[in-house]
C-alpha cells in the first residue's frame, strides 16, 4: 500500500470511490470497481459534467490560442498536439508538470528551438 493508503487508513476512511482501474491501494481488501459510471450514477453525472465543461473551455481556448487544436483534442497528448507544442512551444495554458511541455521548456533554454 502507498502513502495515500495509509493516511486514507489513518483517517478513518473506509471506501474510496475512483476513476479508473489504478492500483493506487494495493491491498487485498480493496477492490476496485472498474465501471463505477455504472454502479455508482453520482459519479458518472459528475464526470459527464467534468468532460462538458473541460470541452468548452478547450473549445474556448482553441479560438484564443489558434494552431494547438484544442477544440480537436480536448488536451489529450494526441500526435498532433505534441507536434503543435514542439513548432509552438507552449502556451499559458499548458501544465508545465506535464512531461512533453517541460521537455520544450527545457530544450529551449538549452537553445534546441523546434521549428
Amino acid at each position: 500500500m502507498n502513502k495515500v493508503g495509509y493516511a486514507l487508513i489513518a483517517i478513518g476512511v473506509v471506501a474510496l470511490i475512483v476513476w479508473g482501474a489504478i492500483e493506487f491501494l494495493a491491498d487485498p481488501a480493496v477492490e476496485p470497481i472498474i465501471k463505477v459510471a455504472v454502479v455508482v450514477v453520482f459519479v458518472g453525472i459528475g464526470v459527464l459534467l467534468a468532460k462538458v465543461a473541460r470541452d468548452r473551455l478547450l473549445c474556448a481556448l482553441d479560438l484564443e490560442y489558434p494552431g494547438y487544436g484544442f477544440a480537436g483534442h480536448k488536451g489529450y497528448p494526441t500526435r498532433a498536439h505534441l507536434e503543435a507544442l514542439r513548432r509552438l512551444g507552449p502556451c499559458p495554458e499548458h501544465r508545465r508538470s506535464f512531461a512533453p511541455v517541460r521537455a520544450v521548456i527545457v530544450g529551449a533554454a538549452a537553445g534546441d528551438r523546434c521549428a
